[in-house]
């Protein structure tokens, strides 16, 4: 008898568990789900100078874009969001790319993320949005990037407005982030 009610207590016991642990995954993916229909944070602070590098080895420094909105988005070829977010992006640049600029960064570290990498891989995506390699990590640094993917949105009076972190860089993401700019460049 003592036994029957020891494996009934395991037994229950495993119910509550499996139970608790389904509630806990089914809560973080609907948490995921809502911080991807929305901008996760919102910061007004001017946006910081840093330099980066276009793919025939230019120095391009922030400023110079200074006169329209700006879309940030740091990416690594080897990260499976970021390979999902560039559709998105490059559909964003063909709708927005002559009202707002976009600043595809490569993590480039030099080991895992090479500027070579990250060109076999856009050689086989469709894109014509600009890419530029972060060699030096000026730009991983100053703005500080946390995690990849991260996007931020800098308005024309060049100041960052806002940030997508992690996996929240979906579409709504990056549409509520550019209509954001759009509204403050009226």
């Amino acid at each position: 008898m003592k036994k029957l009610l020891k494996l009934c207590g395991v037994i229950l016991v495993l119910i509550l568990f499996f139970t608790a642990l389904r509630w806990v995954n089914q809560w973080a993916r609907d948490a995921q789900d809502t911080a991807a229909v929305s901008v996760v944070d919102h910061v007004v602070n001017a946006a910081p100078e840093f330099t980066v590098y276009d793919a025939e080895g230019q120095p391009v420094s922030l400023s110079e874009f200074a006169d329209r909105p700006i879309v940030l988005y740091f990416w690594a070829s080897w990260n499976d969001q970021c390979r999902e977010d560039l559709h998105a992006f490059e559909e964003a640049y063909q709708e927005y790319g002559q009202q707002v600029e976009f600043l595809m960064i490569n993590m480039t570290d030099g080991s895992k993320e090479t500027p070579e990498t990250a060109g076999a891989f856009l050689d086989r995506i469709q894109h014509s949005f600009p890419v530029y390699f972060d060699l030096d990590q000026s730009a991983y640094v100053t703005i500080p990037v946390r995690s990849i993917p991260s996007t931020y949105y800098i308005d024309r009076d060049f100041q960052m407005v806002a940030r997508a972190t992690g996996g929240t860089n979906t579409e709504e993401t990056l549409e509520e982030g550019l209509q954001m700019l759009l509204e403050d460049a009226a």
